[in-house]
């Protein structure tokens, strides 16, 4: 009586522990639709960035500034403009400049002065995927350098110009240019100004 109570106790055990265990099925299936997020996910992210940022955007914004009467070299898919700058600076790297000639633009960014004759001022060109606009106007430069709106921000410099010059205002963005302005705007006062231009004097003649 023992025994055959035991199996039968054993064997109920069993058959609530199958019960109770899911089937291999639903992990499967859960496995997949895990699988199917991430493969969504990963999609939405490659169709953003290689679709959306490196197609679509440019050829959308060149034709929305060329109504607004502004041209430029046309876009080329991830390298932008930078073959034509390359190949444009590497003819002006033979151009030797005589000493004290300060016509140095040519040599060190030729492009700016052939776009500009080409598609006049203000142009648009593109550096790989991300659009610029070149200006020349002085008031123009003004008003944006001295904007608060936060539309028109810096350039990401490149690590070695960081690492030659440092993190300076020029390169600052938000609290951070804020804090550093405040810090050096007892140099600029208009007496301090007015001394600049002789020590200037002195310090050159002493080159």
């Amino acid at each position: 009586f023992c025994c055959c109570s035991h199996t039968h106790t054993t064997e109920r055990a069993d058959q609530l522990s199958k019960r109770s265990s899911p089937p291999m099925a639903f992990f499967a299936v859960l496995l997949l639709l895990v699988l199917l997020a991430l493969f969504a996910v990963a999609a939405t992210q490659l169709w953003n960035y290689a679709v959306v940022r490196l197609v679509w955007r440019p050829y959308a914004m060149s034709k929305w500034f060329r109504e607004q009467g502004i041209h430029g070299p046309s876009y080329s898919f991830l390298k932008g403009c930078n073959e034509d700058v390359r190949s444009m600076k590497e003819e002006t790297d033979r151009l030797v400049l005589e000493v004290g000639d300060h016509k140095y633009l040519p040599r060190i960014a030729p492009h700016y002065l052939k776009w500009r004759t080409l598609y006049g001022e203000p142009f648009l060109y593109w550096h790989g995927p991300q659009a610029r606009i070149c200006i020349f106007d002085y008031e123009l430069a003004r008003q944006i350098l001295s904007s608060k709106s936060g539309h028109f921000v810096k350039n990401d410099a490149h690590p070695t110009l960081l690492a030659l010059v440092g993190k300076g205002l020029g390169f600052m963005e938000g609290a951070d240019w804020v804090r550093h302005r405040r810090i050096i705007n007892p140099v600029f006062t208009i007496d301090k100004l007015k001394v600049m231009p002789s020590s200037c004097s002195w310090l050159s003649s002493k080159a």
